[in-house]
Formats: structure tokens, C-alpha cells, sequence
């Protein structure tokens, strides 16, 4: 839904805040975020993440390309 979708948002910028060396950090009960974990749940926001995508890879060029950009999916 267009909620779920802005709450995910949210916790990708919330995310970029600490430093944490894996998003999974936020919902552990030692490092827990509860701005981010009472957001959305763990295994929710995985799911999300897993299946969005927002670069349409048929337009990137071969690895071969002098054109290439490396960072094309940034």
C-alpha cells in the first residue's frame, strides 16, 4: 500500500543514521531502533526490500563498454 510503501522509505533514510553492519540490527533486542522496529516488522521490511527494484538494468551498458558507469544503479 502507499502507507506501507512511505513507511519503507522511511526506514531506509532512519537506517542511513547509525551504523550498523546489517539492517537486521534495528530489530535485535541488544541494538534495537524502536523508531524504526515499531515502524514496520523485520521480515516485512526483507520482503519489501528483496522484491523492489527502481533500475531498469535493460538499460545498462556491458561491462565492456567504455561507457560503462559502475555506479549506473546508484
Amino acid at each position: 500500500s502507499e502507507v506501507e510503501m512511505a513507511q519503507f522509505i522511511g526506514v531506509l533514510i532512519m537506517s542511513g543514521i547509525y551504523c550498523f553492519p546489517d539492517q537486521r540490527f534495528f530489530w535485535m533486542n541488544t541494538t534495537r531502533v524502536e523508531s524504526i522496529s515499531s515502524t514496520m516488522r523485520r521480515d516485512r521490511f526483507l520482503e519489501i526490500r528483496k522484491y523492489l527494484h527502481v533500475v531498469d538494468n535493460s538499460n545498462q551498458l556491458d561491462r565492456n563498454d567504455p561507457d560503462y558507469d559502475r555506479a549506473h544503479k546508484v
